[in-house]
Formats: C-alpha cells, structure tokens, sequence
C-alpha cells in the first residue's frame, strides 16, 4: 500500500523505499514472531498434555527452522523464498494435524460424541 500510495502522490523516491522494504520481512518474520511463538509453543506442549509430545518437538523444529532460515537468507540472498515457504507449508501442516486431533478428541468427550457412539454400538 505504501508503494501505491507514494507513486499515486509522486514521490518516487518514497515508492523505491517501500519497495525496498518489502524484502526486509521475510527475514523480520522468520527470525522474529514466527520462530520464538513456535519456540515457545513447542516448550509448552513438551510438557502439557493437550497434544501429544511429538507436536511439542515439531513445534521446536519449526521455530528451529524459522529461526535458521532467517538468518541463513540475510547471509545469503540467493535463496530465502523457497525455503520459508516450504516451512510455512509444514507450519500449515502442523496446525491442520493439532486442530484435527483436538477436534476428534473434543467430539469423543463430548456427552454428544459419547450417546452418537453408544446408538452405533447398539444391535
């Protein structure tokens, strides 16, 4: 929105500077909020017993790899997209699982998930 609305009011300079700005964040991103909220997610569920402890260790691999990508792409530009995407997909993978586990473990607590299983039981 910057780049439009510098260019719209002809401050060229100020649309080459937010342009150039665009590529700061997929270092800032990375290295900041996404690693140390999946650092810190992982160290809760490590020992929590909401989800299983293998998602507590994914979690520090995610934030691991978030971590290290960012660092990696500001040392070396050549090839920081692929890379993050790829652990943005995994994080998308990850959240899919941990909500479907906690989804199918709610509907089977639930005095409802509980009466629909005992009618499939009944003769």
């Amino acid at each position: 929105m910057a780049i439009a609305q510098a260019a719209g009011h002809g401050h060229v300079q100020g649309a080459v500077a937010a342009f150039d700005l665009t590529d700061v964040f997929i270092h800032v991103i990375p290295i900041g909020p996404a690693g140390v909220v999946y650092l810190a997610l992982g160290l809760l569920l490590s020992g929590a017993r909401v989800l299983p402890r293998l998602f507590g260790y994914l979690a520090l691999a995610l934030g691991a790899a978030f971590e290290v990508a960012g660092f990696v792409g500001l040392f070396d530009p050549t090839n920081p997209q692929p890379t993050i995407t790829i652990i943005l997909i995994l994080q998308e993978v990850w959240v899919l699982a941990a909500a479907s586990l906690v989804l199918v473990r709610t509907l089977r607590s639930t005095p409802a998930g509980l009466s629909a299983r005992a009618a499939q039981a009944a003769p």
